[in-house]
């Protein structure tokens, strides 16, 4: 007997925008759905062929709500600098934000590194 196919619910599809948006991973989205027909979790797949839309729209959601309000912190003379932190974090771990550093590494006065190697 062949297998029923999955077929998400409204409820279902809520809850995947709501996870994905706090920073669920995906893994863990699969261990919490289950497929009424089996009443086992589903797998990765599963999750990515019916629910890719939520994970996504749920991610920007998220996103874009932080940013707003680091905006609006940023911009209010009253804004509070732990509430800054945290919302940089934020943005640091899900927008992709980045602070880069670069370092060179140079020989005295700038010159160029003289690299020695002792062969025996």
């Amino acid at each position: 007997m062949a297998n029923k196919p999955f077929i998400p619910t409204k409820e279902q599809r809520e809850q995947v925008r709501l996870l994905a948006g706090l920073g669920t991973r995906q893994s863990d989205l699969c261990l919490l759905l289950k497929n009424p027909n089996t009443g086992k979790p589903i797998d990765l797949d599963t999750l990515k062929k019916h629910f890719s839309a939520e994970i996504e729209e749920g991610t920007l959601e998220a996103t874009s709500k932080v940013a707003q309000t680091l905006f609006n912190i940023a911009t209010n003379p009253d804004g509070g600098k732990g509430a800054v932190a945290a919302c940089i974090f934020w943005m640091k771990t899900r927008a992709q934000w980045r602070e880069t550093n670069r370092t060179e590494i140079t020989g005295a006065d700038g010159e160029q590194l003289s690299v020695f190697i002792n062969i025996k």
